[in-house]
């Protein structure tokens, strides 16, 4: 497979390597800035060829699968746009600044594309020796405190896709920890547990947050055999060890043409980014959170716009009601004056009515398979 790459964000060079060091895959065409392209220059100097603008990018000759890197969420989702309407298939490395919001407007980028799109999260570096499907016991993840709110958001949504890819619960948590000023302490946990969606109790996993921690480290046990591993986390290591260097890309380049797996993929993106959102809101509410994943897509939206809008309406009807009486009862209009009035004052509700026709029009979800990286 043929990739090219654009962006600023550096979380890209461990799929750069090992794109460079596969014999089946090739970099063909880059438009890189900022920090992502100071480590390109330091760290594999012979790179793709450089072209002057994204678009160059992606309608780069044969290219396949496009890398998008921004930092930026319009940008990133603009560029995605662009990639999947050139029948491109997408890999994003996903901006700091994340929301919902982002991954339902990937997800339908999906539902509308040919092509697969990925987002590089850290499941992905999973190695098959760990990533097992097998019932796990409760374990701990040691992550390293970051001072910078933006790159411990991105590491935590990391560590917590990783847990859940797993299997670890994500529907309770916790946040154990917090200074008198509603901060986090230096060192705290993070509790992730609850039940899966058949009601079974899946096991916990506690992400302990220190700066002394230098590694992101996994020690637990998974059903008679203990579990002592380091987890690799996107945008932490310079190189990437080689037993996960060689099956990057190649995991990568099987996936994006297996669109069942591409929609479960997007589906556990979308509830990691929920999981993440709770955490902030354990630590403001000091209490375990309940993780309730909702579905986002067209019809789901459409039926809550649809249920703002009517309440809109009716107060539209309420409202128009009395003051097309008190100008009746007042002014005593013109008839034609009082038929144009009760016209608009009715036209809102008849709008809104006909407007519901649309619902079967409105898209849902592909069916998606269990997702596994293995």
């Amino acid at each position: 497979m043929r990739f090219s790459l654009t962006g600023n964000q550096a979380e890209a060079a461990p799929l750069v390597q090992s794109i460079l060091h596969s014999v089946d895959h090739s970099l063909v065409a880059v438009h890189v800035r900022g920090d992502l392209d100071s480590t390109l220059r330091s760290q594999f100097p012979a790179n793709a060829h450089r072209v002057p603008s994204p678009e160059d990018v992606i309608v780069a000759s044969k290219v396949d699968t496009v890398i998008v890197a921004e930092s930026r969420v319009e940008e990133s989702i603009r560029l995605v746009r662009h990639a999947s309407q050139a029948d491109c298939h997408v890999v994003i490395i996903p901006p700091a600044d994340l929301s919902t919001a982002y991954s339902y407007e990937v997800h339908l980028l999906l539902d509308e594309s040919n092509c697969g799109i990925v987002v590089l999260t850290g499941s992905w570096f999973l190695t098959d020796a760990i990533s097992t499907s097998s019932p796990m016991l409760d374990c701990q993840l040691g992550l390293p405190a970051i001072a910078d709110d933006s790159s411990h958001a991105a590491t935590l949504m990391h560590a917590i896709d990783t847990c859940s890819s797993l299997g670890f619960a994500s529907s309770q948590v916790t946040v154990l920890g917090i200074d008198n000023n509603d901060t986090p302490s230096v060192n705290r946990q993070i509790v992730l547990s609850g039940c899966g969606a058949d009601g079974s109790i899946r096991p916990s996993v506690t992400l302990n947050c220190s700066r002394s921690a230098e590694i992101f480290q996994l020690t637990g046990k998974a059903g008679d055999h203990s579990v002592d591993r380091h987890i690799v986390i996107p945008g932490h290591v310079a190189c990437l060890p080689d037993e996960i260097a060689k099956i990057l890309c190649e995991r990568i380049a099987q996936r994006l043409l297996d669109s069942a797996f591409c929609q479960a993929s997007m589906e556990q993106f979308s509830r990691t980014l929920q999981v993440t959102g709770a955490v902030d809101r354990s630590i403001r509410r000091r209490r375990t959170i309940d993780v309730y994943i909702d579905e986002l897509t067209e019809r789901s939206v459409f039926k809550t716009q649809m249920t703002a809008i009517g309440c809109g309406v009716l107060t539209w009807l309420l409202l128009g009601m009395i003051g097309y009486l008190l100008l009746g009862q007042l002014l005593k209009p013109p008839a034609t004056v009082m038929m144009v009035l009760r016209a608009l004052w009715i036209a809102p509700v008849v709008i809104y009515l006909a407007t519901q026709f649309l619902l079967p029009f409105a898209r849902g979800r592909q069916q998606a398979i269990p997702l596994s990286t293995e």
